[in-house]
């Protein structure tokens, strides 16, 4: 029996050929690509702490823990590696259980967690009752192996188990082998098919979701759109400036949004596509737009059209005279009840409607995304003065792979998935932001033929038993896909 978990938006899992060679399957061979499958929602749970110890959200429910007791869990856990090729026991580990909610929604808790003895042996007693993942982590090399009960390799395909009031449950021997890393790719012919076969991954037929609408050729407006369509659950899709191409509409036919929302004002998505697209929604007031008289503005009513005048955790400030940082800043912003917010990088304070809005979302920390090259200290200065109490974090590094790596770090405790995109173009990698926040894993990006070192690590870092390409071969080539590092 499999589960399919979201992290923050329930949907069903389709058994395919992704799930069975991606997920589920073994590494691929060299320059031997896995072909992914159109609907097929990639979902997986919320993270837990990058050393396995203990998770990043917690239940809104005080009470929870002190819910009815159903008992204990038992079980042993054994190694299987190229020194231990008969299964070990080994006690340098942690089990850890994820308790699903109402919505398909998945917690975990500090609490319930328990490190193995010398045979493996593990105890986790004072369980409320419901439905439960196992996660175990062993740490017996350098780079730590996760597995989920039974035998799976991420939350959207591991097994679940009930408990129910004063009876316990034993899940047996569970053999953790080595660490491996398969890869997917989601690629079209084009960037327009490409950001639909990304949607195509997160949604099933006639899921009726939020859409939101880019020019495919200039990335500023879009910026701030990916982090606004994943806080609502919903899909960025591309177009013409002046056209739908019929790929997207087909998307947008299979999808019947709720919602479609144009960001960017007429010079960039015409009246034109802006009339053509109230084919696909039940009324035309369900077509709309959210622009300003820059990008800047532009992003400012994107940020606050979908998260209202007040009330975010963190704002991720990026430039917006390059696009790196603040591509990678998407499922930072989103995974943090944060959104990415456009500046002048270049300049020395903020305009006031930028430093109001910073004063009315009231966010606990602000980050300034990228060095000082892309973001002054002054810009830092002027956000400090609009939110006196908020702490103000720079999140960079020595280049844009490095800095997304810092944006990982800071956001990501671990990931089942990563999801890597080309550094140096823009299209794929707006539209895999949402993905990313729907599999709750970091957006990486690397060079077009080789994975950047850093990279590598973090990847490891987060381990990421999947890694997930985002465009074609000819922006990111099978040297990427192989994890060939540079």
């Amino acid at each position: 029996m499999f589960s399919a978990i979201a992290g923050r938006f329930a949907a069903t899992a389709l058994t395919t050929a992704l799930l069975a060679t991606v997920i589920i399957g073994t590494p691929a061979a060299a320059s031997t690509e896995v072909p992914v499958e159109p609907d097929v929602p990639i979902l997986v749970g919320g993270p837990s702490g990058r050393d396995g110890l203990e998770s990043v959200r917690e239940t809104d429910d005080g009470n929870f823990e002190t819910a009815g007791v159903a008992g204990l869990v038992t079980g042993r856990v054994l190694f299987t590696n190229a020194s231990f090729p008969s299964p070990a026991a080994l006690g340098n580990g942690v089990v850890s259980l994820y308790r699903t909610l109402d919505g398909g929604l998945t917690y975990s808790f500090g609490g319930f967690t328990s490190t193995f003895t010398m045979d493996g042996s593990f105890s986790i007693s004072g369980l409320p009752a419901g439905a439960y993942i196992a996660e175990f982590i062993v740490r017996e090399s350098a780079v730590p192996s996760r597995l989920y009960w039974p035998d799976a390799r991420t939350r959207i395909t591991a097994g679940t188990f009930t408990l129910t009031t004063g009876s316990p449950f034993n899940l047996g021997i569970v053999t953790v082998p080595a660490r491996s890393i398969s890869s997917g790719r989601l690629s079209g012919a084009d960037r327009f098919a490409t950001a639909v076969q990304i949607s195509q991954s997160m949604f099933d037929r006639a899921a009726n979701p939020v859409v939101y609408i880019a020019n495919g050729y200039v990335p500023w407006d879009a910026l701030s759109a990916g982090p606004a369509a994943a806080d609502r659950g919903g899909a960025l899709l591309l177009v013409e400036p002046n056209s739908i191409p019929p790929v997207v509409e087909a998307e947008l036919d299979r999808l019947q949004p709720s919602e479609i929302i144009i960001v960017g004002g007429t010079g960039v998505v015409s009246s034109a596509v802006q009339t053509a697209l109230q084919a696909f929604t039940v009324l035309p007031s369900d077509v709309r737009r959210l622009g300003g008289a820059d990008r800047y503005a532009t992003s400012r009513a994107i940020v606050v059209d979908s998260f209202g005048p007040t009330g975010l955790d963190t704002i991720l400030l990026a430039t917006g005279n390059a696009f790196p940082d603040a591509l990678s800043a998407g499922p930072g912003a989103s995974i943090s009840n944060g959104a990415v917010l456009l500046v002048d990088g270049a300049q020395t304070s903020l305009p006031m409607a930028t430093q109001t809005l910073i004063r009315n979302l009231d966010p606990e920390t602000i980050y300034l995304i990228g060095g000082t090259g892309a973001v002054t200290d002054g810009i830092g200065d002027a956000a400090q003065i609009a939110r006196p109490g908020a702490i103000v974090r720079r999140l960079a590094g020595d280049s844009r792979f490095e800095t997304s790596v810092e944006i990982a770090v800071n956001f990501f405790g671990s990931a089942d998935v990563a999801v890597l995109a080309n550094g140096f173009g823009f299209a794929d990698a707006l539209a895999a932001g949402p993905l990313a926040t729907r599999v709750d894993g970091p957006l990486y990006l690397s060079e077009s033929t080789c994975v950047p070192s850093v990279v590598i690590e973090d990847i490891n870092g987060v381990l990421a038993n999947v890694l997930l390409l985002v465009g074609g071969t000819s922006v990111l080539s099978s040297g990427v896909f192989d994890r060939v590092q540079c």
